[in-house]
């Protein structure tokens, strides 16, 4: 019975801290207050049956709906369970909701049921170990929702959102929403719900100090600082009367994060964040331009980048004339902005069906290769890397190895021929051809290697060694380096290093990697997440030696979507025609409601120094707006 009281008081105690935490943690925007018409929400849980038999499932059905014309974001519905003599677990304890609008049900189902391991064990070994067994299993789900396993319903769920401009304008709220019990093999059981959300606090006019009122184009200046408890930053094409509705470049340094919302009635839209490396009380520049539909904005964080590219490049448009700051802040300029550039131009994206891209420069064209064609590869040609060009098919199905899922194709130039490594049907192959337009012929009758694998890049080292990245299959999705032979077909016996563990935004899944050597450093960039997500993005981890131990940067995602783009991630580098400016070239979604067939995109990257470690690997985009041609095109 102790044991009972024990655990139940640790669980009060940990539900006690979170509420503290959120209480001690109020939302600040430069004086801002929360919106007196807090949602207001009705809920129900009810078990299928009032009794069940040992061994049976149970299942609840739990309603919340939102009472109020306001909005509830963030929605988190959350379940434990007393303890009881039984070998119940938890199933899905755990729900969560972008945005539940007011006046509408989110209706869920939750499930408990036996578990049969801990039943087993009990009766081979006895009830001590069963018991161990079973009070993990009971733990877990009641730290279950400070665990966040969640399920978005929506395709708006930047992960990272949260982190940024809605902690301090939306707050979590936690709340009790109710219970119900049942009789289990004679047993009452009694579940408890957990609701958490958060209430927007909107921004009013008075909180934003004006700086003029004009008509686009214009560029606003200004030195603005960020409170640890606040965000400060520069309002433009706003209606700053009895509300405020505009945009805002937003600064959250306590977060680390920068963004750019659509404020409507004060209240925030996120349009697009990044990572920004900001101390609290530290002053910044900042600086934006703004044509009536378009907002280029620049941060100023950076000492050592000597011409940073603007943090955002986003197509939008506010139908107000005020412009200003938000916060602490000096030193505003509001002026005419500089002439718009007005040479040639292109915009994303470029060419279609480009699935996992990877481009070859050679003898001055650039060759397109792509996970677009179900008997092979086809490919396609450009000189500047903007207007493409169809080739046909490089590679036939009846030359190369395997029958299907043809993917990730990657052509390198070795020894005066042209090697093809590929996926297919889960494997690793490789042909070879004498033009990069093929035809690729295979180079054995076998994979490269029996283990599965996909996405193969190929590293040659300045010292001569050849090193072969590839994905492997272990509870999702990891990344491995191998020793390549001289020969390009085979694998050095022996060798084989797992180097990355998916964690946090990643999911399960690390994929696509490429690799990049910069002063001495080796530069490990992949893809995280499902392909299929909205969230999918490009990250990058850094070591001194290519078979690691590799770093993630903190900055992750370098290359991550917005309102505008999705699913930006496997990609390949490049370099301008005139060798100038390097290029990243990467894959989204078709539309923002459509994944397939991915479409190819292309933007400038470079490395910039800092302080302290590896130089910087940032990423001017992903942009949508029209960008200056590839230097030397």
């Amino acid at each position: 019975m102790k044991k009972h009281i024990y655990a139940n008081k640790i669980a009060a105690v940990l539900l006690t801290v979170v509420m503290l935490l959120t209480a001690l943690c109020p939302a600040s925007f430069a004086g801002a207050q929360r919106k007196t018409d807090e949602p207001q929400w009705s809920f129900t849980a009810a078990p299928e049956k009032s009794s069940y038999e040992a061994g049976e499932e149970i299942v609840i059905r739990a309603v919340l709906t939102n009472n109020s014309f306001g909005d509830m974001k963030d929605v988190e519905l959350s379940l434990r369970y007393s303890k009881s003599d039984t070998y119940l677990v938890t199933g899905d304890v755990w729900y969560y909701l972008d945005t539940l609008e007011g006046g509408k049900t989110l209706d869920k189902t939750f499930n408990l049921f036996e578990n049969a391991q801990a039943q087993t064990v009990g009766e081979k070994y006895g009830t001590l170990l069963a018991r161990i067994i079973r009070f993990f299993g009971w733990l877990a789900s009641i730290l279950s929702p400070f665990i966040r396993h969640s399920k978005s319903v929506s395709n708006r769920a930047f992960d990272d959102f949260p982190q940024g401009l809605t902690g301090v304008l939306a707050p979590k709220t936690i709340r009790r929403a109710g219970e119900c019990s049942f009789t289990y093999a004679g047993q009452e059981i009694t579940c408890t719900f957990t609701l958490s959300y958060r209430t927007p606090v909107s921004l009013s006019p008075g909180e934003v100090t004006k700086a003029g009122e004009r008509g686009t184009p214009y560029q606003l200046d200004a030195t603005v600082t960020p409170k640890a408890d606040e965000v400060a930053g520069l309002v433009f094409g706003a209606e700053l009367s009895e509300s405020f509705n505009g945009g805002f470049f937003w600064l959250n340094a306590e977060q680390d994060r920068a963004g750019i919302a659509g404020m409507k009635d004060g209240v925030p839209e996120f349009l697009s964040t990044k990572y920004a490396a900001l101390t609290p009380g530290e002053s910044y520049r900042v600086r934006l331009q703004y044509d009536g539909s378009r907002v280029i904005a620049w941060l100023y964080n950076n000492p050592l980048d000597a011409d940073p590219y603007p943090m955002f490049d986003l197509p939008i448009s506010f139908d107000g004339t005020d412009a200003g700051v938000c916060g602490e802040a000096k030193d505003v300029l509001l002026q005419d902005a500089p002439p718009a550039y007005d040479g040639p131009t292109y915009s994303n994206p470029l060419y279609p069906n480009s699935a996992d891209p990877f481009v070859l420069f050679e003898d001055g064209v650039y060759y397109l290769y792509a996970t677009n064609n179900g008997t092979g590869f086809s490919a396609a040609a450009s000189t500047d890397l903007v207007h493409w060009t169809d080739i046909g098919q490089v590679a036939f199905k009846d030359d190369i190895v395997g029958d299907y899922n043809f993917w990730a194709p990657e052509v390198y130039k070795y020894n005066g021929r042209f090697y093809l490594f590929y996926t297919a049907q889960a494997h690793l192959g490789v042909a070879v051809a004498d033009s990069p337009a093929g035809p690729f012929i295979r180079t054995s009758d076998d994979f490269l290697m029996e283990r599965e694998a996909i996405d193969g890049h190929v590293f040659f080292d300045d010292d001569g060694r050849i090193y072969l990245y590839v994905v492997h299959f272990d509870s999702g999705n990891h990344i491995w380096v191998y020793d390549l032979n001289d020969d390009l077909t085979s694998v050095k016996e022996g060798t084989g290093v797992k180097l990355t563990f998916p964690e946090g935004w990643e999911g399960r899944i690390n994929e696509g990697p490429a690799v990049l050597k910069h002063n001495g450093t080796y530069y490990l960039t992949y893809s995280g997440d499902d392909y299929r997500s909205v969230n999918y993005a490009v990250a990058y981890m850094t070591s001194d030696s290519p078979t690691g131990p590799f770093t993630r940067y903190e900055g992750n995602p370098m290359l991550r979507p917005d309102s505008f783009i999705h699913g930006t991630g496997h990609h390949c580098f490049t370099y301008s025609p005139d060798g100038t400016e390097m290029f990243i070239v990467y894959h989204s979604h078709n539309t923002l409601t459509q994944v397939h067939p991915r479409a190819l995109n292309i933007d400038r990257v470079k490395f910039v120094p800092r302080e302290n470690g590896p130089d910087l690997l940032v990423a001017c985009g992903p942009t949508v707006t029209p960008q200056p041609m590839p230097s030397g095109s």
